[in-house]
């Protein structure tokens, strides 16, 4: 199934317009002329192939159907493609979540992803589905060896909690995060081994299990929501909830001699920094600083006040290494932006740091904004400054900002022509 966008087509006046000296556009409206078919509400980043073709996932659309608790009546989810032909773009459904049962209760495939797409060196697609009759999967996405066949889902492991990005090593295992499951039932991070043989199983390692005291205490963490993220070492950083003095914090696992992982929280945070469980993943510079964002709370939490978060607009980070992981941090205050959920993408040469902000902005509908070294922060784009929000609205999703050619590329969860939400692209 193709769709095709044009930008002088009736769908929209006007494909792109410039604020200050960003150039913003819709790439893809879901649901143009196809219902929910072409997918539905976008709710994490994408991907880049070495054409320029961009993959993603929608939460929703696709084959819809079904009865009962869990029926695809909206859709359970797809994963798609968006090609980039003569100035248009062209949109493909690779795969439709649920099609051999219409229900997310019963479809061994699993439904709604909601975490962003990685490729292997051979060309794969992999990343999770939340929904389940094994609670989610970890699924791999291989293309067809023929021009234009069907790309073929392999669920790779079933746990409970399967929610965030994956990541690779260098060998070709998998890392990824669980709020639930673990030893606990407090969440995990875990690794995911490919088979010796082509068609064998994935062997599944989990290498820790957040909060053995039980919940509420767990000074380790709970709740691995955001995925890990590798420095140049080995160890792996990921962001979860606390318990205690602290409502979230950052942490660290280092491999030990024996083959186990050990702990160590970096950083704690509290009402006077940050809190509320994060779901983005961190990001590293060369020097090993950490990135990220935190949705609600910061030192503007009384005066800051959107939609249901009455506790403060959150804000983006840093901890610096060398420092003793102290804290840099840019708190939100509303008309900047507000409840950032995803990802910063760190531009090395512009240093610069860019994300999304689920609410705040003009419209209270969230922004696309830039942190720049010593310049401090700047807000690129405000959602829904289109008619009825045709330039998309809410961005959503724990992914990062796409960056290609000095463009970058992102999902908004709602908003578009259908209000099924739109891939957009931003040169700031």
């Amino acid at each position: 199934m193709k769709n095709t966008f044009q930008c002088a087509a009736l769908v929209f006046l006007t494909c792109g317009f410039a604020l200050g000296q960003a150039q913003y556009q819709v790439l893809w409206s879901f649901g143009t002329n196809q219902g929910l078919a072409d997918g539905a509400y976008p709710n994490a980043g994408l991907v880049i192939d070495g054409a320029g073709n961009l993959y993603g996932t929608s939460e929703e659309g696709g084959a819809v159907g079904g009865s009962g608790y869990g029926a695809c009546y909206s859709g359970c989810g797809t994963v798609f493609v968006l090609s980039p032909s003569g100035g248009f773009w062209t949109e493909t459904v690779l795969y439709d979540f649920c099609t051999s049962t219409l229900n997310s209760q019963t479809c061994p495939e699993g439904a709604y992803p909601s975490s962003g797409l990685i490729f292997d060196k051979t060309g794969n697609l992999y990343g999770t589905a939340n929904v389940g009759p094994n609670s989610g999967n970890v699924f791999e996405l291989s293309p067809s060896s023929k021009q234009g066949g069907n790309w073929t889902q392999t669920v790779l492991w079933s746990a409970e909690g399967l929610n965030g990005q994956l990541t690779f090593d260098n060998s070709g295992n998998l890392y990824g995060t669980t709020d639930l499951a673990g030893a606990y039932g407090s969440g995990s991070v875990f690794e995911l081994s490919p088979p010796s043989s082509p068609g064998g199983s994935w062997t599944p390692t989990t290498l820790y299990s957040f909060c053995p005291g039980g919940f509420p205490d767990c000074p380790d963490g709970w709740g691995g929501y955001a995925g890990v993220t590798f420095d140049k070492t080995g160890n792996l950083y990921g962001m979860a909830g606390g318990s205690g003095n602290y409502s979230g914090l950052v942490y660290m696992l280092s491999p030990t001699q024996t083959g186990d992982w050990s702990e160590t929280v970096l950083y704690g945070f509290t009402d006077l920094s940050f809190y509320d469980v994060p779901d983005a993943q961190l990001a590293l510079d060369p020097a090993g600083n950490v990135y990220g964002t935190a949705p609600v709370g910061g030192r503007r939490a009384k005066s800051c006040k959107l939609g249901y978060y009455q506790e403060g607009c959150g804000g983006a980070f840093e901890l610096v290494k060398n420092s003793g992981w102290r804290l840099r941090e840019f708190v939100f205050d509303g008309a900047d932006g507000g409840v950032p959920v995803t990802s910063l993408y760190l531009d090395y040469h512009r240093k610069a740091a860019f994300g999304t902000t689920e609410l705040g902005g003009t419209q209270a509908l969230g922004t696309i904004y830039q942190i720049v070294e010593g310049k401090g922060e700047s807000v690129l784009y405000n959602f829904c400054s289109q008619p009825n929000c045709t330039d998309g609205s809410t961005p959503a999703g724990g992914g990062a900002l796409l960056s290609e050619s000095g463009r970058l590329y992102g999902t908004a969860f709602f908003g578009g022509t259908y209000n099924q939400g739109v891939v957009f692209e931003i040169s700031p």
